[in-house]
């Protein structure tokens, strides 16, 4: 992980080519120390004008994805 914008940049190299949905899960740490999931974030992206839920990675490529959350429900 490398700080960004928001200090947190998420870098995962060696993804397959392909399709993928985009979703985002929030933590919250237990008082054992151990991580609990909370909830997913519906995420809508605008690739090129074409709002939906999946990217595209292509073999050699690099996709950057830049995230702004309006609500949390």
């Amino acid at each position: 992980m490398r700080p960004g914008l928001n200090g947190r940049t998420f870098v995962i190299p060696f993804l397959e080519e392909g399709d993928y949905e985009v979703y985002f899960a929030s933590f919250e740490g237990t008082p054992s120390g151990r991580l609990s999931f909370r909830q997913v974030l519906a995420v809508e992206l605008n690739v090129n004008g074409t709002i939906g839920n999946r990217m595209t990675v292509k073999s050699g490529g690099s996709v950057s994805v830049a995230t702004v959350v309006n609500e949390v429900l």
